[in-house]
């Protein structure tokens, strides 16, 4: 990487930070303000209406991008703020419109997207190019909680997978780790502090697993 695409990639990387924050700001000050009531938080966040959702949305869209900040905290959040279901929802959509994205960057602007946003050798991502039965492999790992998710949608840019496919294991495969968050977030906000504890370690097992998985998928590459 020459020393032009560093000076790039710490930019990209700071705005993205700097708008996260300004988000994380406008909805983590009340939630921490009504923490102990968790009815008014949601309250101020229904009263934002579209705004309210917005926000959580494009948090989780720069998620995505910056795969260093994590998704599990952003889950928990629109379940508390919104309900199980609905946070859901919200997550799943905002995180698979991101990957979308994401993967139209790559293919329209080539393998420097991926030098710029994560620093590393365009060709570590083409793990996935000729693996036979690409989408189901895919679906498989996404449906288990703890694989690097937004790992897997760099690699996909470098994929000859189509649109339509990227689309359905996205909105399939990350429902059971979004709603898992979500769920845990709204045990909080009706103070079920068993459910989020259970919840907690449910998750924590398994990542280890998803990461294994992985890894010895990636191995074969």
């Amino acid at each position: 990487m020459t020393k032009r695409e560093q000076y790039i990639r710490i930019t990209i990387f700071l705005l993205i930070l700097g708008l996260f924050s300004l988000l994380l700001w406008y909805i983590g000050r009340p939630m921490l303000r009504f923490v102990s009531e968790p009815e008014r938080f949601q309250l101020w966040m229904r009263e934002r209406g579209f705004w309210g959702v917005a926000a959580l949305v494009v948090m989780h869209m720069l998620q995505v991008f910056a795969a260093v900040i994590p998704s599990g905290p952003l889950s928990m959040a629109a379940g508390y703020a919104f309900g199980p279901f609905l946070g859901t929802v919200i997550c799943v959509l905002a995180d698979t419109a991101a990957a979308i994205l994401l993967v139209l960057l790559v293919r329209r602007f080539g393998p420097k997207v991926l030098r710029l946003l994560t620093g590393k050798d365009p060709e570590q991502y083409r793990l996935f190019r000729k693996q036979r039965g690409l989408g189901w492999l895919l679906l498989f790992l996404f449906l288990i909680p703890g694989t690097p998710k937004d790992v897997m949608t760099y690699a996909v840019g470098m994929a000859d997978l189509s649109l339509w496919a990227w689309l359905g294991i996205n909105l399939v495969g990350r429902i059971p780790g979004v709603a898992l968050s979500a769920y845990g977030g709204s045990s909080l906000s009706r103070g079920q502090l068993g459910w989020l504890i259970g919840i907690c370690a449910f998750c924590a097992a398994l990542y280890p697993l998803g990461m294994l998985l992985y890894k010895r998928y990636t191995k074969t590459q």
